[in-house]
């Protein structure tokens, strides 16, 4: 009886991994129910051991809500106040308001190679990447710059203008996101849409700016004389004498090794038993000759 009990307090002490594979459990036991492919399967598998080894398979913007409104608002402040000191409109707001958008964030968790918002997309929110590496790519999906730290989409978010690039997660990541629905509903609660509306458009060139800058980054990508570039990049030519790991002679030279260590691994044995035996039969002719003489 003692031996059971302390078994049972044992398996209560990480109350937590229980509850992470509780959930494990009834997600691939949906997964496979639904007839989710494989690929599927592996990434949501993948989000979730991610999740917990970030946050112990807890959603940070669940946890968020469980705390006090103030408390919330001070700890996302601590976090984020390098990206609100630039941020559009927001840097020259009171602190109510940015608390209030504080408060409305959430938080998410992407894996690599996740897409956060697609070109041409309708933007309905500003993202506030607060870890990770995220590559900015054209409508031909050719990377042309890589952000950290940043905030994601501001010029259309402000402007309310489709996506002018994809922002694809380069490593796993947290963002914070302003949904615009959000934005507008504590700009009507706090009295500030006159404010706002005068202020973008005293400062509409400040995120056209920013915006021509992305564009004709983009731009100069997709020019003939770029494009030469990147193609003379990628053919340029391997010195001579190195022979690279997956070039063609590579493979030629392994597979004729291959043949030769072959042949050696059963030439030689055979070599060496048929020369001992055609040794000892000379031997013994040479002793039949002398007996007979």
């Amino acid at each position: 009886l003692v031996i059971a009990l302390l078994e049972d307090i044992v398996a209560q002490l990480d109350v937590t991994s229980t509850l992470y594979e509780s959930k494990m459990n009834a997600v691939e036991t949906y997964m496979a129910m639904q007839g989710l492919p494989e690929d599927t399967k592996l990434k949501v598998a993948a989000y979730y051991e991610n999740l917990w080894r970030h946050q112990l398979g807890v959603n940070g913007g669940k946890l968020l809500k469980y705390l006090p409104r103030s408390l919330r608002s001070d700890l996302l402040f601590d976090k984020l106040s390098p990206l609100l000191q630039k941020t559009f409109f927001v840097k020259d707001c009171s602190a109510d308001f940015v608390a209030s958008i504080l408060r409305s964030m959430t938080l998410e968790l992407y894996l690599s190679d996740d897409i956060i918002f697609q070109e041409g997309e309708r933007c309905d929110r500003l993202s506030f990447l607060y870890k990770g590496d995220v590559d900015l790519l054209t409508s031909s999906n050719v990377k042309f710059k890589t952000e950290s730290d940043c905030l994601l989409g501001e010029s259309a978010f402000f402007g309310t203008e489709p996506f002018i690039c994809t922002a694809r997660a380069a490593t796993v990541c947290e963002v914070f996101h302003l949904h615009l629905a959000d934005f507008q509903e504590q700009l009507a609660d706090n009295h500030l849409l006159d404010k706002f509306s005068s202020y973008l458009r005293k400062n509409d060139k400040k995120l056209s700016k920013s915006k021509a800058a992305t564009e004709k980054m983009i731009k100069n990508l997709n020019s003939s004389k770029m494009a030469k570039m990147l193609s003379i990049e990628d053919m340029k030519t391997t010195p001579k004498g190195v022979i690279l790991p997956n070039s063609i002679s590579r493979r030629i030279w392994d597979t004729i090794a291959l043949s030769f260590l072959v042949v050696l691994v059963f030439t030689v044995p055979f070599q060496i038993s048929f020369s001992g035996i055609v040794a000892g039969g000379g031997g013994g002719g040479g002793e039949g000759r002398a007996a007979a003489v």
